[in-house]
């Protein structure tokens, strides 16, 4: 996979942080969806820092892509 072979798993930290910190809820869904592209068990597990973002939306889009990528609860 193209993502993978640019290392792009080495910003799964990095886009964990922006979906946990961003107060702008568009960056915190960019980062969300580039979590799930990526696949990896780390960006799935990752995806969890959504469920605590203070605007509805981005949590609803957490739980769509942990149940649709099956991301561990």
């Amino acid at each position: 996979d193209f993502l993978m072979a640019a290392g792009a798993a080495k910003a799964v930290p990095a886009l964990a942080d922006a979906v946990a910190k961003s107060a702008d809820p568009l960056g915190a869904a960019t980062a969300l969806w580039l979590l799930a592209r990526l696949g990896t068990d780390d960006a799935k597990t990752a995806l969890g820092a959504g469920a605590k973002h203070p605007d509805a939306k981005v949590r609803r889009l957490t739980a769509e892509l942990v149940r649709r990528y099956k991301a561990p609860n």
